[in-house]
């Protein structure tokens, strides 16, 4: 994406992303299994917000083959 000319801000965890988060984002993708919370539960907590959720939204998992 940044290859692309976007801007991307990378997050280990939601609680990194809820930080970063503080900055209003065109797009998130996210994985739905994350560490500290879902990823479903980290897009409710961006809509649930003030300032709105972001325009697009990718969820992505990995499934074992």
């Amino acid at each position: 994406m940044e290859a692309a000319g976007y801007e991307v801000e990378r997050c280990a965890d939601a609680a990194s992303a809820r930080k970063a988060a503080r900055k209003r984002f065109d797009a998130v993708v996210t994985r739905i299994l994350l560490p500290d919370e879902s990823g479903f539960a980290l897009l409710e907590r961006f809509s649930s917000d003030k300032s709105g959720a972001p325009a697009l939204v990718a969820l992505t998992t990995l499934l074992d083959a």
